[in-house]
């Protein structure tokens, strides 16, 4: 069963995301969080929360999301403009995107 698209972006409006799921897409049926450090101090929350998809099922629109490496292994991208953060990439794993939230 395929599942509705999730829309999100910044809190500026520069940035704006689709994530398309398919049967056979990487990602995860339910929302995943993380307590650890890394997540609390970049989301400024006791749990960060998130869901995960294959980098090709995500669509940009807008600017280009700014990176940065603050763990090694780890790229966090995040809006330029309002510095909301947007998604994380794991090096080892390129093709899978995570940290998306819908808004």
């Amino acid at each position: 069963m395929m599942q509705e698209p999730i829309k999100g972006g910044c809190l500026c409006g520069a940035i704006r995301y689709s994530v398309e799921f398919s049967d056979d897409s990487h990602s995860l049926a339910e929302p995943t969080t993380c307590q650890c450090t890394h997540c609390r101090k970049n989301s400024g929350a006791l749990v960060a929360y998130f869901i995960t998809a294959a980098s090709s099922n995500v669509s940009w629109i807008g600017s280009t999301p700014k990176s940065y490496s603050a763990t090694p292994g780890f790229v966090r991208t995040f809006c330029e403009q309002c510095g909301s953060r947007l998604a994380w990439v794991n090096t080892n794993e390129p093709e899978v995107c995570s940290s998306l939230r819908e808004a």
